[in-house]
């Protein structure tokens, strides 16, 4: 997610690094709000419906969390 950079050079990562998933560009505060958390890096799993699998992991975290939600 990209919340206050230049949406082009966004994209350009994007496209640059091969990501395949959705991303938020440019959207302010919006998703923030909505998923309640006040800084950057914070990185959160979601499930292929929407719903949040898990929140606030980091390194070997990460790949648990990928883990038990591939179950």
């Amino acid at each position: 997610m990209a919340t206050w950079d230049d949406p082009a050079r966004t994209l350009k990562a994007i496209a640059s690094e091969g990501y395949k998933w959705p991303q938020i560009i440019d959207a302010g505060m919006t998703p923030m709000d909505a998923y309640g958390f006040d800084g950057i890096p914070m990185i959160m799993l979601f499930a292929p419906d929407g719903t949040m699998v898990a929140r606030e992991i980091r390194g070997e975290g990460i790949w648990k969390a990928v883990e038990n939600a591939l179950k």
